[in-house]
């Protein structure tokens, strides 16, 4: 039997990984629990990042991470036609 190299072996493992439905959770979650650890609220976040479809330009795709549109963007985000109002 030829000797595997270590390569092959990590596309073996991650291959077999990637395409399971926790791999798939853990790329959805990774934005969310970054919002939660910076103090902004996951939903006003992802609404107003996945909203403007066309509006941002490529080459501003940096200011859609988190900790960039906490800084940026997060002033004046975007509502979504089914926000909940919020009761005082």
């Amino acid at each position: 039997m030829p000797e595997v190299g270590l390569e092959e072996r990590l596309q073996r493992f991650f291959g077999k990984f990637k395409n399971t439905r926790s791999y798939k959770l853990g790329i959805l979650q990774s934005p969310m629990i970054t919002c939660r650890i910076l103090g902004i609220n996951p939903y006003t976040y992802l609404v107003d990042v996945l909203q403007p479809e066309g509006i941002q330009p490529a080459k501003d795709v940096l200011n859609l991470v988190p900790r960039v549109w906490k800084t940026k963007l997060a002033d004046n985000p975007l509502k979504s036609d089914l926000s909940i109002p919020t009761l005082r």
